[in-house]
């Protein structure tokens, strides 16, 4: 498929995610257990000695290449409203249907309804959507809080699924004692890099005593993600707040 939509993956800033997943991903279940008895679901947060931490949008953007700006993903149809949509035409479509509308949700009879017939002229297939680019970024990042929200209040159970890897990637990049060692390419996000590096094969009693007894971290060590070149809109300086024109 890389053949056909590497280019336009690129485009689409999905890419690395898309190749992320090229080698099966190692969990580290020493590394995760330790970090979930500091997560608190009250507030999103790891609370540890010097204070609390958590995943931002930029850690998205710096861990998997994911753009914080665009169109939300949101799957209660409230994205923004436009000519020909699928949230324009759902009032009218639910009208229709009546009691059967909700089964119009599923991916074959969506498809089916809203579907772009592929040209009958050539061999080019017409996108089913906008070709607008989505703000995954903060779509991942809720995700990654329901699923700790739901394993710290749960426990961990085989019912409960979500993206665990993507919080051991955050330890990983905050946390490199407790990870091995890899060369980090200015054109890749951190969490390619990770899933090359040897997994080190700490105890949980260790990764929870270096939590436990953490009690500072240097600005660098916090700016991890910030200071990457990649993506490219990391390199500017976030603390200066543009004139209308640029």
């Amino acid at each position: 498929m890389e053949h056909f939509f590497g280019q336009e993956w690129k485009d689409q800033g999905i890419y690395h995610l898309i190749k992320l997943f090229d080698r099966p991903l190692v969990m580290d279940r020493s590394l995760l257990a330790a970090a979930l008895c500091f997560w608190s679901s009250a507030t999103n947060t790891m609370n540890l000695r010097f204070g609390m931490m958590t995943p931002t949008v930029l850690d998205m953007a710096a861990l998997f290449g994911l753009s914080p700006l665009g169109v939300e993903v949101n799957a209660a149809l409230v994205a923004p409203e436009a000519e020909g949509s699928f949230k324009a035409a759902w009032p009218t479509v639910a009208k229709l249907a009546g009691s059967k509308a909700k089964n119009m949700l599923n991916y074959s009879s969506f498809y089916g309804n809203f579907g772009v017939e592929d040209s009958a002229d050539d061999d080019s297939i017409a996108p089913l959507g906008e070709g607008g680019r989505l703000a995954l970024g903060p779509f991942l990042l809720r995700h990654i809080y329901r699923t700790l929200h739901d394993v710290v209040t749960d426990g961990i159970k085989p019912k409960h699924s979500g993206p665990l890897w993507a919080f051991q990637f955050w330890l990983q990049a905050y946390f490199p004692e407790l990870r091995g060692a890899v060369n980090i390419a200015d054109t890749e996000p951190l969490a390619n890099a990770f899933a090359r590096a040897p997994k080190k094969h700490n105890a949980s009693t260790f990764c929870y005593k270096f939590f436990y007894e953490l009690t500072e971290r240097t600005g660098s060590q916090f700016r991890v993600c910030l200071a990457r070149p990649y993506p490219l809109f990391l390199t500017h300086d976030l603390s200066i707040i543009p004139d209308g024109e640029t």
